[in-house]
């Protein structure tokens, strides 16, 4: 009797052990900041950029020329700037006034109509035109990317052709025995001929459509008449209100172009990271320490300012999440698990947001091999090709600059990035 007390003694403490191990796992957010990766590379020493307007819209320029900017660029004179961008503006035009109607039918109980009532409104469609001329140059990632992909699908039809004519005992081509041409393509491919310069010499880059459509309408009236008399006591003011819309979406969408193909736009992003909710835990305390440590440091990150020192202040936090992980790596308990799976998830985070993508693809092959978030693996194996790449194209270490002007070393609130992760 005493044995079965002490082994039920046992238990109910050994149960109390376990449930202490119980893991809660939380999202926990972090704001990181850094710069956009443009389109197109361009060397450091020939980031200049000049603006015009040509035009105007109903009358006014508005203020564009002080409110377009290219971020990591200088502004210059237009003889001197490496790229020139003009916005070419034209007078809005203004649609033919179009009167439609409804008709709304009352029923009874068997479906049957009672009453028609007609509602009557005019409107018009008046139409915005305006075009963005960017002279300079093009060197564009999403054509190396294409590009890539098409030597890739020329290189594997050529691997085919030749695996058909052995099978067939037919001789290859002479290039394909030479060993010096076996991963050579020798398909030429022919270069677009640029057709337009402009007065300095800077050849056609983009040439952007701007135009917009904006449309009024009356509200509805029981008569034509009434219709008409709202739509031609507004018609002109509305007009007036059209332009003035349609220079501010000019502004906004130059500046979103200008930076999408060229600029490093600073952005801003609330990542998601995982911190551990469960209270009794061993490693409750020091590992969302460990988070808040990561939220202060990364707090400091900067879209013109170097990382080195973030880097350096993560090491311990780094450290602290690569010893969870490597005590848990073999572990088959369930809890176990869900912290590992956290910790890894935390150290791909940590080193996507630091620009070091060949340890992120490291963690990631460690979260498929551990059969547990599997997709998470796989997620950050993708976006950190995806970044490594766009880095290595733009000749560049890590999404953030060195200002080399004045405007560029203010620090900015930046553009909240919605994208994942």
């Amino acid at each position: 009797m005493k044995r079965f007390v002490l082994l039920s003694i046992c238990a109910f403490f050994l149960s109390l052990g376990v449930q202490a191990q119980k893991v809660d796992i939380d999202n926990f957010n972090v704001e990181v900041k850094y710069a956009n990766l443009p389109d197109n590379y361009t060397h450091p020493s020939e980031r200049s950029y000049s603006l015009f307007v040509d035009g105007a819209i109903n009358g006014s320029r508005g203020n564009l020329r002080n409110q377009i900017r290219i971020f990591g660029w200088t502004p210059e004179n237009d003889d001197v700037s490496d790229l020139n961008a003009t916005i070419v503006l034209k007078n809005m035009t203004a649609g033919r006034a179009l009167p439609s109607n409804r008709t709304e039918e009352k029923k009874d109980k068997d479906g049957k109509v009672i009453s028609r009532t007609t509602y009557y409104k005019y409107g018009v469609t008046n139409t915005g035109n305006a075009r963005l001329v960017i002279y300079g140059p093009k060197n564009s990632y999403d054509y190396y990317k294409d590009a890539r992909k098409d030597a890739q699908k020329q290189r594997e039809k050529e691997e085919k052709e030749k695996e058909k004519a052995r099978k067939k005992g037919e001789r290859v081509k002479a290039e394909e025995e030479n060993p010096f041409l076996k991963s050579v393509n020798t398909q030429v491919q022919e270069v677009e001929e640029v057709t337009r310069v402009n007065k300095t010499g800077r050849t056609l880059a983009y040439d952007i459509d701007l135009g917009e459509s904006f449309i009024y309408n009356t509200g509805e009236y029981a008569t034509p008449t009434a219709a008409e008399k709202e739509f031609y006591l507004n018609a002109e003011s509305k007009f007036s209100e059209h332009g003035s819309t349609f220079l501010r979406n000019i502004e906004s969408r130059v500046n979103n172009h200008l930076n999408e193909l060229y600029g490093f736009k600073p952005m801003r992003k609330s990542a998601r990271f995982k911190k551990l909710d469960s209270k009794d835990h061993p490693e409750y305390k020091n590992y969302n320490n460990a988070m808040q440590a990561v939220k202060v440091i990364f707090g400091k990150m900067r879209y013109n300012q170097a990382i080195d020192d973030i880097t350096q202040d993560l090491q311990p936090v780094i450290a602290y999440f690569d010893g969870i992980a490597t005590k848990l790596a073999r572990s088959q308990d369930k809890n176990d698990k869900k912290l590992r799976a956290a910790t890894y998830y935390n150290l791909a985070q940590i080193y996507y947001y630091l620009d070091q993508h060949d340890k992120v693809i490291e963690i990631g092959e460690k979260i498929i091999d551990s059969k547990h978030d599997e997709g998470d693996g796989k997620d950050f194996i993708k976006n950190a090709n995806k970044i490594m790449d766009q880095l290595y194209f733009l000749n560049m270490k890590n999404r953030h600059i060195v200002p080399t002007n004045e405007a560029d070393k203010k620090d900015e609130v930046g553009e909240d990035d919605l994208s994942i992760p």
